[in-house]
């Protein structure tokens, strides 16, 4: 009978002698070409692969505004609701690389910026799991799967906060568990204040990371995951007074009331008594059920993930019985307590925001790592049985080469496509669209891109008559998910009445398509 286990493949328990020889000079050697592997990943075709994404637009805008020197701001207006670090970042980057030009451009030049904090955050994928085990296959097999997957790659190539907050929750988790290698205690107080430091980083990059980590310290704290109680309690107080400090400023800086507006409002949609955004509000017209369905074929091995991760993350709850034992006493033990209990808060978190508060999909991208380690955890048996039949070696490998294939073939799917709708349009409409034409735009991206023409949101013939429109832009995904305005009933009479001047398609996003619909308004021959 064929022994399907998940026990050890040729990884050889820790041992105190292992620690050493495992977690210092082997792993690092590796690090740099992991690091480029994902990062020619998420490189190539950056800019035509994905769409313009709304959340880019703003934060892109906020970027620009404070290498300017005016500060914190989105069209004037202080932006509180999310944490000032990687808008910082992002200034940074603009100032030093001298970034200008159209809004569009802007956004196509800082997309990098997140491939370099996702690709990082594989290499500390890999440190985490080198130190499950003394074999590299374990390690390599985590780093791939996480550099090949599709949905983590997605949101590596944006302009968005989820790339670099992952970073900083991954670092911490990975200095908390090199400490237990720390030889004496200075070394040691200095991991748990790195630690500290990169707790900061994460709660000042974006709050439901920040959410996150904070239980997985106090999980530590309780459980012992990361040694003394005082260590991981040691971490949480730094971040949480770095924290403090960056809200200070803010409210030094802009005023204690926009801010918390803001966070009022953030909060409300992050408990679920305001359902705005997501696949819970009530404006939205697909659901996640519809979602998952649509994206199968290029998603289908992340939600395979995702489910085998939170099982595992439960699976190694049950068996290291952290409530019972007093602390780890190998690296090994340290790694697998602590990616336990960062598994468990991270899936803790998104059940919650699935069956209660606002659920979007980012917020999977938070739990997609740890569910990838969890399972490496579960896998690396050390204590276990030792051996696995050769059936069950080749089913185990097998398994993963399925799902790297399955992957790949998604990422040449995707890049080898321009689903950059926005772009394209943008490329096309200077020399299409006369200065001064009265646009109307039905969803939220355009209107803060398009230049020298009077835009509008205009959503019903009677509107666009009314305004004297000349063309309509509607992007048939948003209007069939509910997202932005327009019904599906306003584009089914545009797509027979009106007359499409540009049409853009996307394997993801549908068709952008500006419609001239003059003829229907009386202000054109």
């Amino acid at each position: 009978m064929t022994d399907l286990r998940p026990a050890d493949l040729k990884f050889s328990a820790p041992t105190e002698s292992s620690d050493r020889s495992s977690g210092s000079r082997a792993p690092l050697s590796w690090a740099a070409p992991i690091f480029l592997v994902a990062l020619v990943l998420r490189l190539l075709h950056l800019k035509s692969a994905y769409n313009l994404f709304i959340d880019e637009v703003t934060y892109s805008d906020i970027a620009t505004n404070v290498a300017s020197g005016h500060g914190v701001t989105s069209y004037g207006a202080p932006f509180d609701l999310h944490p000032p670090l990687v808008f910082l970042t992002l200034g940074g980057v603009i100032r030093l690389f001298g970034v200008h030009g159209t809004p569009t451009n802007a956004i196509l030049a800082l997309r990098p910026v997140s491939v370099v904090f996702g690709s990082l955050t594989v290499v500390i994928c890999f440190l985490l799991a080198r130190r499950l085990t003394s074999s590299r296959l374990l390690p390599l097999a985590v780093a791939a799967v996480i550099a090949f997957d599709p949905f983590q790659i997605s949101f590596d190539s944006r302009v968005m906060l989820e790339a670099e907050a992952q970073f900083f929750v991954a670092l911490t988790v990975l200095l908390l568990a090199c400490r237990h290698q720390a030889t004496t205690p200075r070394s040691s107080q200095w991991f748990t204040l790195l630690a500290g430091v990169s707790s900061g980083a994460a709660f000042c990059s974006k709050e439901t990371f920040g959410l996150v980590l904070a239980a997985t310290l106090l999980l530590a704290t309780f459980t012992r995951a990361a040694g003394p109680r005082r260590v991981p309690a040691a971490v949480l107080g730094i971040g949480a007074a770095i924290y403090a400090v960056s809200t200070l400023a803010i409210w030094l800086t802009t005023g204690f009331t926009p801010w918390w507006s803001a966070h009022t409002s953030g909060l409300s949609r992050l408990v679920g008594t305001k359902q705005t955004t997501g696949f819970n509000a009530a404006t939205t017209h697909v659901s996640l059920t519809d979602r998952l369905f649509a994206n199968l074929g290029d998603l289908g091995g992340t939600y395979l993930l995702l489910l085998c991760g939170g099982v595992a993350a439960l699976l190694l709850l049950w068996r290291l019985r952290l409530w019972e034992r007093r602390a780890p006493v190998t690296t090994g033990d340290s790694a697998r307590s602590l990616i336990c209990v960062w598994a468990v808060a991270a899936c803790g978190y998104l059940t919650y925001a699935m069956a209660i508060g606002s659920l979007e999909e980012q917020m999977y991208y938070i739990t997609l790592v740890p569910c990838v380690l969890s399972l490496a955890a579960v896998v690396h048996r050390p204590g276990g049985s030792s051996r696995l039949t050769r059936r069950a070696r080749i089913l185990w490998v097998s398994a993963l080469a399925a799902l790297l294939l399955f992957d790949a073939a998604a990422w040449t799917r995707i890049h080898s496509s321009d689903n950059n709708l926005y772009a394209q349009f943008f490329q096309w409409e200077p020399s299409h669209v006369a200065a001064g034409s009265r646009v109307s735009v039905t969803e939220y991206s355009a209107q803060f891109l398009l230049k020298d023409v009077v835009i509008g949101r205009w959503s019903t013939i009677e509107a666009l008559k009314q305004n004297q429109a000349d063309f309509i832009l509607l992007n048939t995904e948003l209007v069939r998910q509910g997202y932005g305005e327009g019904s599906p009933a306003f584009l089914k009479y545009l797509q027979e009445n009106a007359d499409p001047v540009f049409t853009a398609h996307s394997r993801s996003d549908g068709d952008l398509i500006l419609f001239d619909v003059r003829r229907l308004t009386g202000e054109g021959g």
